[in-house]
């Protein structure tokens, strides 16, 4: 259940309400339970760590892959950066959903 909330981006207290009202912004609260996504300032610096891991898990396999093909050094390293940086507002969504779920969960012990 929640990891279908996590790939929808749902509120983690009721796993129904969007997190996102658009591709860059964030509800305050969840429609549906009224949760508040943002319990303090610089809450989502810990977001970054599921960002970073996520673009080295994205990010490694497409280097080495076109690596792997004989495509020239810089080129891949310009191939998987402009590939990640398309991929730059679902990572930054998924990352923030990931860090609101974890802190619910597990954060809080």
């Amino acid at each position: 259940m929640r990891f279908g909330a996590i790939l929808r981006r749902r509120c983690p207290q009721c796993l129904k309400g969007a997190v996102f009202a658009g591709l860059f912004r964030m509800h305050a609260r969840c429609p549906e339970c009224g949760f508040g996504y943002f319990p303090e300032p610089g809450y989502f610096m810990g977001a970054i760590y599921f960002s970073y891991g996520m673009t080295l898990a994205i990010g490694t396999p497409v280097f080495l892959g076109l690596l792997y093909a004989g495509v020239a050094y810089w080129h891949c390293v310009a191939a998987t950066g402009g590939f990640l940086a398309l991929l730059f507002p679902a990572l930054r969504q998924y990352s923030r959903v990931l860090w609101l779920h974890f802190d619910r969960t597990l954060g809080n012990w």
